[in-house]
């Protein structure tokens, strides 16, 4: 699962020789963890893996990234999502903008 935040960019996948309900919630930017690990009132350790797609990983139980996606859809106090990400980090307009440019030229507008 891809998740944009306010936090940041996130990729959430099952962890394969984890526990059942054990997840890797993986970056391409450690703050963003740093972010999301403040938000689930976790100290957790954020392994890095320099030459990776997602450089930066964390293993959580579920529970938790069900909670941090519940807290996120509670905390919306925002009516535009793209300058309430750039108000957390600036550097993200391009590339969040070029999401929704992607999306638009593939989907266009639904009818």
């Amino acid at each position: 699962m891809w998740v944009f935040t306010t936090d940041g960019f996130f990729s959430i996948v099952k962890i394969k020789s984890g526990e059942e309900d054990e997840l890797a919630v993986r970056a391409r930017c450690k703050a963003d963890l740093e972010r999301f690990l403040t938000k689930i009132g976790q100290e957790v350790e954020i392994l890095e893996f320099v030459d990776a797609d997602y450089s930066y990983i964390v293993h959580v139980n579920q529970d938790s990234v069900v909670e941090y996606l519940a807290a996120a859809a509670q905390d919306i106090n925002y009516t535009n999502f793209k300058d309430a990400c750039c108000a957390v980090d600036p550097c993200r307009a391009a590339a969040l903008h070029s999401v929704w440019k992607v999306t638009l030229d593939r989907w266009g507008v639904w009818e």
